[in-house]
């Protein structure tokens, strides 16, 4: 998987927008949303998708490990996509 610094850079800008409550309510909800199916994912080690798992691609069907990214920034990049499709 390849790392674009722009996505990281935007997830961790939204998050610390986030804490000082200056974070557009549309993003809120998209992180909400998205934080949702990570929540209980069995990729999730704490608070990072851990790229030690592995779960199946929901449209691929391929074998496909975590990103290892901090799951509370992802999820606030709106461009940024789950590395086993669920959002």
């Amino acid at each position: 998987m390849k790392i674009d610094p722009k996505l990281i850079i935007s997830g961790w800008f939204n998050l610390t927008l986030d804490k000082f409550n200056m974070l557009d309510q549309q993003t809120k909800n998209m992180a909400a949303e998205r934080f949702s199916f990570c929540d209980t994912c069995k990729i999730r080690d704490g608070k990072i998708c851990s790229p030690k798992r592995s779960l199946d691609h929901v449209v691929t069907k391929q074998k496909t490990p975590g990103c290892g990214c901090v799951i509370s920034a992802k999820v606030m990049s709106k461009d940024s996509k789950c590395p086993i499709g669920l959002w």
